[in-house]
C-alpha cells in the first residue's frame, strides 16, 4: 500500500486519507509504519471506498453560485456572533484565507480562520461548519463528547459531513490530482 510518511513532533501516529493519498504523520524517530498501516487496513479501505464514491458524485454534481466575499464575510461573523450568544463565549476574531486541507479552523487563542472555498457552499452547511469550529471552545478534539455536543443541534451531522466532504472533492477536482485509487495501488 503506498504512502507518504511526515515525520514531526508529536506523540501519536496518524494516518491522513483526505485526498486518496495515504500520509502517515508520525513522531520523530518512529520505526514500524508498515505495522500502523496493517493495524488500520479496513479503515483505509474503508475511507478509500469513500472518496470513490464521492469522486464519482462530484463528476454528476455541480456547484451552486459562490457567495460574494463580503457576503460571505457578513454571513460568517453574524453566525459566530449568534453562536458564541448561544455558548457563552466572547472573545474571538475572523479570518478568510484559501487553505488546502479544510474548510475552518479555530485557534488557541480564539481566532477563526474560515476557507474562502466556504463561499461555493449551501447555506445549510456553512452553518453546520460554522457551530462545528465555535463549539472547540469547549472541546478541542473530535471525540466522543465533542461529537455528542455537535450531535446536540445537528443529529445528521454524519451525513453533513459526508457532504461537505463532497463539495470539498467538487471544489478541489479540477485544481488538482485527485483520483481514485486503482489495483496496482497508484493514485
Amino acid at each position: 500500500m503506498p504512502y507518504r510518511a511526515d515525520f514531526r513532533r508529536i506523540r501519536h501516529p496518524r494516518l491522513e486519507l483526505k485526498t486518496g493519498s495515504l500520509v502517515l504523520v508520525l513522531p520523530d524517530g518512529y520505526k514500524d509504519p508498515e505495522t500502523l498501516i496493517k493495524r488500520h487496513e479496513r479503515w483505509v479501505n474503508g475511507k478509500r471506498e469513500m472518496i470513490k464514491e464521492l469522486l464519482k458524485k462530484s463528476k454528476i454534481k455541480r456547484l451552486g453560485k459562490a457567495l460574494a466575499e463580503d457576503e460571505m464575510k457578513l454571513l460568517m461573523q453574524n453566525l459566530v456572533e449568534k453562536n458564541s450568544k448561544e455558548m457563552g463565549f466572547k472573545d474571538f476574531s475572523l479570518r478568510f484565507q484559501k487553505m488546502s486541507s479544510k474548510w475552518a479552523s479555530r485557534g488557541r487563542s480564539g481566532i477563526f480562520t474560515f476557507n474562502t472555498m466556504m463561499a461555493m457552499l449551501p447555506k445549510h452547511l456553512i452553518k453546520y461548519v460554522v457551530f462545528h469550529e465555535c463549539l472547540h471552545f469547549f472541546e478541542r478534539k473530535h471525540n466522543s463528547f465533542f461529537w455528542k455536543l455537535v450531535s446536540k443541534k445537528y443529529g445528521n451531522y454524519a451525513e453533513l459531513e459526508k457532504e461537505l466532504a463532497l463539495y470539498w472533492f467538487m471544489s478541489h477536482r479540477k485544481r488538482s490530482n485527485i483520483q481514485p485509487h486503482n489495483e496496482k495501488g497508484v493514485y
